[in-house]
């Protein structure tokens, strides 16, 4: 079986917030090989938080507006954005940094 591969590019807008507000998390994911998307998710490892992204309509595209805890400590989180195939496979993931002010 081929490995499960693509090319990702995400981002998070605003890349800070506060406790309580929304931002919305984009992926585009595209050439991919060794499979078919199943999920595209953002997580915050160090605190076991994952939240699926949603097809956007053109069939590259996955975004989810996602609500910051009202518990999160003010800190820099390290997210990680990555699809997992239909044979449960996970790909290559894309970091981004976002700021709880």
């Amino acid at each position: 079986m081929a490995e499960f591969t693509y090319n990702i590019s995400a981002s998070i807008e605003p890349p800070r917030g506060k406790v309580g507000e929304t931002v919305k998390i984009a992926a585009t994911v595209t050439d991919v090989e060794g499979g078919d998307i199943r999920n595209v998710v953002m997580s915050v490892p160090q605190y076991g938080v994952m939240e699926y992204l949603r097809a956007a309509g053109d069939g590259d595209t996955y975004s989810a507006n996602f609500t910051i805890p009202w518990e999160a400590p003010s800190a820099n989180y390290d997210l990680r954005v990555y699809a997992t195939s239909t044979d449960n496979e996970r790909g290559p993931q894309e970091r981004l940094t976002f700021t709880v002010s």
